[in-house]
C-alpha cells in the first residue's frame, strides 16, 4: 500500500512539474500548483516553498533560472532537490 501511495505522489509531482514548465515556456508566466498557490494566499507565505523541476544535467537551462526568479518575486521560496 505504501508503494502505491509513493507512486501516486511521484505521478502528481511529475504532472505538476510538466504543467508548470510547459505553461511557463508557452506563456512566460510562473504559475503555481494548487498547494503553493494556497500557501501564497495565507499567512504562511513567508514559509511557503515550491520544489523546482529536477534537471539531471550539470548546467541548467535559462528557463529554469527565470522560473526561480519569478517564484522569488511572488514570495515563494524555490527549493532545488
Amino acid at each position: 500500500m505504501r508503494k502505491l501511495r509513493a507512486y501516486r505522489k511521484t505521478g502528481k509531482v511529475l504532472l505538476a512539474h510538466a504543467y508548470i514548465v510547459e505553461d511557463f515556456l508557452r506563456r512566460g508566466v510562473a504559475n503555481l500548483h494548487y498547494a503553493a498557490a494556497y500557501l501564497a494566499k495565507d499567512d504562511y507565505c513567508k514559509h511557503g516553498y515550491i520544489y523546482m523541476p529536477v534537471i539531471d544535467k550539470s548546467e541548467k537551462p535559462n528557463w529554469w533560472y527565470q522560473l526561480w526568479e519569478a517564484y522569488e518575486k511572488i514570495g515563494i521560496k524555490p527549493v532545488e532537490v
